[in-house]
Parts: structure tokens; C-alpha cells; sequence
């Protein structure tokens, strides 16, 4: 039995037909930073994401929409 049960195909490898399967994954996330304003506070956490890219796409995501959800200040 394979330790990938569930990801590779269950019937014989030299018979499979390749596909390109395309999808879209949402995730939700919280970035701290230290900025003068909410402002700021939106524009350096939305860049530090996009310098985070390199690393996506080189597990072939591709960065899309970027949807501000809600700044507040730390406490």
C-alpha cells in the first residue's frame, strides 16, 4: 500500500493519462506589523505578502486578489 493514498492514481501508473487540474485556494490570514496609521498598516502588510510570492509560484501558485478584510491596532 502507498504512504500517498489519495494522491496518486489507484489503477496501474503505465496506463494513466496525464491531466492539468486548475483551482483556486482561499486562505485567511493575520499579519502583525508596526506602522504610523491603519493606512500604512494595510499598504506593508499587502507588500510583505506579495514579496512572499517567489516562494509561491515556485509551488506554481499564483498570487491573485488580495482582499483587506480589517485593520485594528494590538493591544
Amino acid at each position: 500500500m502507498s504512504k500517498y493514498k489519495g494522491t496518486v492514481t489507484s489503477g496501474p501508473r503505465n496506463k494513466a493519462i496525464p491531466y492539468l487540474v486548475s483551482f483556486y485556494v482561499e486562505f485567511y490570514r493575520e499579519v502583525k506589523v508596526s506602522a504610523k496609521d491603519e493606512q500604512e498598516a494595510a499598504k506593508l502588510a499587502e507588500e510583505r505578502i506579495k514579496q512572499k510570492q517567489k516562494g509561491l509560484v515556485w509551488q506554481r501558485y499564483h498570487l491573485g486578489d488580495i482582499e483587506l478584510i480589517d485593520v485594528k491596532e494590538r493591544l
